[in-house]
């Protein structure tokens, strides 16, 4: 692996110690993160960019970081417009690629509509219109929604998506005006020198409550889904990382302290994690042993709040 993307081992000890600050810890991490997507828009004010590609794995905060670098690119005078790659997937039945029980694999880029992402992208740094898919349920018909970004020469068209770094996703676009951006959890926790909990491990707390409350999503289902979203990654995400011009660390030292009250609370009911209840169990266990931290003084414009819900932008 890269030093690059080596990870930060922070021993569980310290975390604890900083989670007695409490609201302090909440704000200085909030600002800490802030701080790192601030060098991230630097980067796109001071060069040529037209286009910022943010790639990253499943809860890594991509959705989110997007958005917050848009909405610094607005105040800093540029015209920014946000567009996921997972607008662009195809219906089920266009998709080759299947899973092990048939059903279709949107863990790989042959389920994106390459074509005409790279159609809808190169209109809108053009200064052109695009007929850009909107989100829609798996049953609803496709809807369309006509969008521009402006034909101002220092507009920047912001993509976010899994495969955002796939060499497939840019080499059709003009590769002097992009900014290839990674974003992903660095910061992983040790306890007494040894392996505590990874960074896949707090992705998937991450996940968890964020599909249990906002998503209507089981415990049982995110954690049956979690081994193939992780091998999904492993193949079709991280051998791309490389390409990255610039990373995003999207940790938060008050994090494990915050979820710590979510995650304890789906342990205790035995209905929940269900084939997976062991794992969910595992993960609790973990989680016992952190300093509880309040969440009360996290902003609404909060990063990690596409995970514990409120978020404001």
């Amino acid at each position: 692996m890269s030093d690059r993307f080596k990870k930060n081992r922070i021993e569980l000890s310290e975390i604890n110690r900083l989670a007695r600050m409490g609201d302090r810890l909440v704000l200085q991490s909030d600002s800490a993160y802030k701080g790192r997507l601030a060098s991230v828009v630097d980067r796109i004010v001071h060069g040529d960019t037209r286009m910022a590609l943010v790639a990253g794995p499943s809860s890594s905060g991509k959705t989110t970081s997007s958005l917050l670098i848009a909405r610094e690119l607005r105040r800093r005078g540029k015209n920014s417009l946000v567009i996921s790659m997972d607008d662009f997937f195809k219906d089920p039945e266009f998709v080759k690629t299947r899973k092990p029980d048939g059903t279709a694999n949107y863990e790989t880029i042959e389920a994106v509509d390459l074509d005409y992402f790279h159609q809808c992208a190169l209109a809108l740094i053009r200064g052109e219109s695009a007929k850009m898919p909107k989100k829609r349920s798996a049953t609803a018909q496709r809807e369309y929604e006509e969008v521009t970004l402006g034909s101002d020469r220092s507009s920047v068209l912001v993509v976010e998506g899994l495969h955002a770094l796939n060499p497939l996703t840019w080499q059709a676009l003009p590769h002097d005006k992009i900014l290839r951006v990674y974003a992903t959890l660095f910061d992983e926790f040790t306890l007494n020198g040894q392996p505590f909990l990874s960074t896949s491990e707090i992705r998937i707390s991450r996940r968890l409550l964020r599909d249990a409350a906002q998503r209507g999503v089981s415990t049982e289902k995110t954690l049956d889904m979690w081994s193939t979203i992780e091998e999904g990654a492993d193949q079709f995400i991280r051998p791309f990382r490389d390409h990255a011009d610039t990373l995003l660390n999207t940790s938060f030292n008050c994090e494990l302290g915050i979820l710590k009250g979510r995650v304890l609370q789906l342990c205790a009911d035995p209905q929940e994690g269900g084939a997976h209840r062991d794992k969910l169990l595992d993960l609790g266990e973990k989680f016992s042993q952190v300093e509880t931290v309040s969440g009360d003084a996290l902003p609404k414009d909060s990063m990690i709040r596409e995970f514990l819900g409120g978020l404001e932008l």
